[in-house]
C-alpha cells in the first residue's frame, strides 16, 4: 500500500488514492466478473467501494468484504479489537476552489455553517 509524507509531519499517511489502488488489486485477484460493454473492472469496482465506503446498500457487499479481509493477518482476523474513531469538522465559509472541493464534506449546520474540513484520526486501544 502506498504511503506518502504529509506537509505537516514527517510521519508517513496512507492516501486516498494508495488505499484505492491496494483495494482494486486486492478485488481484482479474488472476484472475476466476466465484463461486457466500455466499463472496466477498475471503474466498476472503484463504484462499489464508493458505494460502500458511503454505506449505501449493494448486492455483492459480502464478497467484497470476504475479498478485502483475505489479506487481513490472522492475529487481526481471528481476534477482537478495541478501536476508538474520532470525526473532526472544521468550520469552512466562503466557496471553495476547484483544489478545496474535494475535501469539503457537508453535514448539519453548526457555527452558521454547513461545509466544513472534515478529517479523521484512529487508534488501536489496548487490551
Amino acid at each position: 500500500m502506498k504511503t506518502t509524507l504529509t506537509p505537516f509531519s514527517t510521519i508517513p499517511a496512507l492516501t486516498d488514492e494508495g488505499v484505492l489502488a491496494t483495494a482494486l488489486d486486492c478485488l481484482q485477484s479474488h472476484l472475476s466478473i466476466d465484463m461486457q460493454g466500455v466499463c472496466s473492472f477498475e471503474t466498476l469496482f472503484t463504484v462499489l467501494l464508493r458505494a460502500a465506503s458511503r454505506a449505501d446498500s449493494i448486492e455483492l457487499e459480502t464478497q467484497l468484504n470476504a475479498a478485502l479481509q483475505h489479506r487481513l493477518p490472522p492475529k487481526v482476523l481471528n481476534h477482537r479489537h478495541r478501536l476508538a474513531i474520532d470525526l473532526h469538522l472544521l468550520s469552512y465559509y466562503g466557496h471553495p476552489s476547484v483544489k478545496e472541493a474535494p475535501y469539503i464534506y457537508r453535514s448539519q449546520a453548526k457555527a452558521g455553517t454547513t461545509s466544513f474540513f472534515a478529517y479523521t484520526s484512529s487508534k488501536t486501544l489496548e487490551r
